[in-house]
């Protein structure tokens, strides 16, 4: 029904004076102050540094381990092992987001080439 609904609401109370979300923002300013409403986006983190050294540390390892990593071809070795090296030392999240892009990459990697053995 909400979808029904949204479909009929008019263009012109969807967006007005160049932005969006017009009648969802006026809904808004009757029960949240308007400085929440009107700040800028802000982007939410997920913990994937500390669940690379807990959760997911096993899963991720398969990944990019060097003889995986060798057997592609495609990134350096020497560069991951260590990024992943590090990573394990540190208690912080500065190391997460390029590690996390190998893994992403080598996850798909290996669905793309339906490899998945070791």
């Amino acid at each position: 029904r909400l979808v029904e609904f949204a479909c009929q609401v008019p263009l012109s109370l969807k967006l007005k004076n160049n932005q969006g979300k017009f009648l969802l923002r006026n809904l808004l300013y009757r029960y949240i102050p308007v400085e929440m409403v009107e700040r800028p986006k802000m982007g939410f983190g997920f913990p994937f540094g500390t669940w690379l050294r807990g959760p997911l540390k096993d899963w991720a390892y398969d990944l990019v381990e060097p003889s995986k990593i060798r057997q592609h071809g495609i990134l350096n070795t020497d560069y991951v092992a260590r990024l992943w090296q590090e990573h394990q030392k540190i208690s912080g999240d500065q190391l997460r987001k390029p590690l996390w892009d190998v893994i992403m990459f080598q996850a798909w990697l290996e669905d793309a080439t339906g490899n998945t053995e070791k």
